[in-house]
């Protein structure tokens, strides 16, 4: 109902996006490209480092900073991985370094975002709150394990990284609307 939690949303959802994506390309890209499954395996334990292994620090970072001067970089950095996944010639170590930014920058949105809701949402619609978050961020990652295995099939790798893309620009755009706007 407030501003500052439908951006929590809206931005845990981009970084949502960008990780179910990647997430579906990686092994892909990688196997495509000669990766043996134990290089492919190391590349996802990167991606999953990236994802919880800065937890705390980035609760402390958002605590310090601010929630939003987590989280939009948080998004910011998912989409930057994701461009690396989708738009590099497939090498390993930029594949990885790709998988671990979206593992990190899903982090950061994650952390900051239901942050910010808690600041926000009153104590007795707090959990509704955060099931919301939960569920659209859910939704939005069956949908887009959904569509990349079709877009990539019929446009090519930078398709999808096009599409990652799109779904980062709605926090950002509406963050700079409300900055500048």
């Amino acid at each position: 109902r407030n501003v500052p939690t439908r951006m929590a949303i809206i931005s845990n959802c981009a970084a949502q996006g960008n990780m179910s994506i990647v997430m579906v390309l990686t092994s892909l890209v990688l196997s495509h490209h000669g990766s043996s499954l134990g290089a492919i395996a190391f590349s996802h334990m990167f991606h999953s480092a990236g994802m919880f292994a800065f937890t705390i620090p980035l609760g402390k970072l958002a605590d310090r900073l601010g929630r939003e001067k987590v989280m939009y970089p948080g998004v910011v950095v998912a989409l930057v991985g994701a461009g690396l996944v989708a738009f590099t010639d497939g090498s390993y170590s930029l594949v990885t370094l790709g998988t671990f930014l979206v593992g990190l920058g899903w982090a950061a949105a994650n952390v900051a975002a239901t942050a910010m809701i808690a600041d926000h949402v009153e104590t007795g619609q707090r959990g509704r709150a955060i099931g919301v978050n939960e569920s659209y961020a859910g939704a939005i990652n069956v949908l887009m394990a959904l569509v990349t295995g079709p877009i990539l099939e019929w446009s090519g790798l930078p398709m999808t990284g096009l599409v990652a893309v799109l779904v980062a620009l709605p926090p950002l755009v509406m963050w700079g609307a409300l900055q500048f706007g």
